[in-house]
């Protein structure tokens, strides 16, 4: 896939080219209905080695919405519903399909693609990162440990307590 960002009078648009692996010819070509503020900020590929399709992600007018990628190039946006954020964050996850969304409060959302719904799941909420006179603001980071898991943390500075706060949360799944 080539993807690339059309300049508009007032935003920015995707399009998309598929292009077959072992020939290189031309399978699909599209405009995908979007108004991309930041071209460098507000969209993001995903990739997952679950699905065998990535994903473009893109904040429009404080909406999430999303497209999976087919050779087609022939499915519809979707928007997140109940989103409102005010940015997205590559905290270098997106080879696994997982970024972080900044909600209008300023807390961060950590969000992955999701094979059974064929869309985005939420997957935890930084509730404490949320924008406050008492804090910095949060930083995120991600990696993967030596199983390939994905970590995802969260660091801030506490201006009342003078210390330094650091969330550090993996997904693996719990075993009873």
């Amino acid at each position: 896939y080539l993807v690339g960002l059309t300049k508009s009078i007032s935003s920015y648009t995707l399009h998309v080219t598929a292009l077959s692996a072992p020939s290189g010819s031309l399978l699909g070509d599209a405009h995908i209905p979007s108004s991309i503020h930041n071209g460098l900020t507000d969209f993001l590929v995903l990739s997952d080695e679950e699905s065998s399709h990535p994903f473009i992600v893109w904040l429009e007018k404080d909406v999430l919405k999303f497209v999976r990628l087919t050779e087609t190039l022939d499915a519809k946006p979707k928007t997140l519903k109940g989103s409102s954020f005010k940015r997205i964050l590559n905290i270098g996850l997106n080879e696994k399909g997982w970024f972080v969304a900044l909600q209008q409060d300023g807390s961060g959302v950590v969000l992955r693609t999701d094979k059974d719904s064929q869309g985005l799941k939420q997957v935890w909420e930084f509730s404490e990162s949320a924008t406050s006179d008492r804090y910095s603001e949060s930083i995120y980071a991600g990696g993967l440990d030596k199983d390939n898991m994905p970590y995802v943390g969260c660091v801030f500075w506490s201006h009342y307590y003078k210390v330094l706060y650091v969330y550090l949360f993996d997904f693996r799944p719990k075993y009873d």
